[in-house]
C-alpha cells in the first residue's frame, strides 16, 4: 500500500510538472526580456580600421556605444579609449 501512494504521488508530480502546471500560491517565472537595439555610433571598428563590427560586442564610452570586431579590440579600446576614439568618430552613421 505504502509502495503505492508512492508511486502515485510522484505520477501526480510529473504530470504537473509535464503540464507546466504550478503548485498553489506560486507564479510561472516570466520569459527573458528581448535585448533591446542599441544605436552604436560605428559602423567599423575603432581598433582594428575596416573590419566589420559585432553588434554583441561593444563598449560605452562618454554616453556613446562602440562596436567592436572581437574581444581583443574591446580590451584595447578600454585600455585607452581617447587613442581610438579619432577613428570611430569619423565612422559615425
Amino acid at each position: 500500500m505504502k509502495r503505492w501512494c508512492s508511486m502515485a504521488a510522484v505520477s501526480v508530480a510529473l504530470t504537473m510538472a509535464l503540464a507546466g502546471c504550478q503548485p498553489k500560491g506560486e507564479t510561472a517565472a516570466a520569459p527573458p526580456a528581448a535585448p533591446q537595439a542599441v544605436a552604436l555610433a560605428n559602423t567599423t571598428c575603432p581598433v582594428m580600421k575596416g573590419r566589420a563590427i559585432n553588434p554583441a560586442l561593444t563598449v560605452d564610452y562618454k554616453g556613446k556605444t562602440y562596436g567592436m570586431c572581437c574581444g581583443i579590440c574591446v580590451s584595447k579600446f578600454k585600455a585607452d579609449p581617447e587613442k581610438y576614439l579619432a577613428a570611430a568618430n569619423t565612422d559615425a552613421k
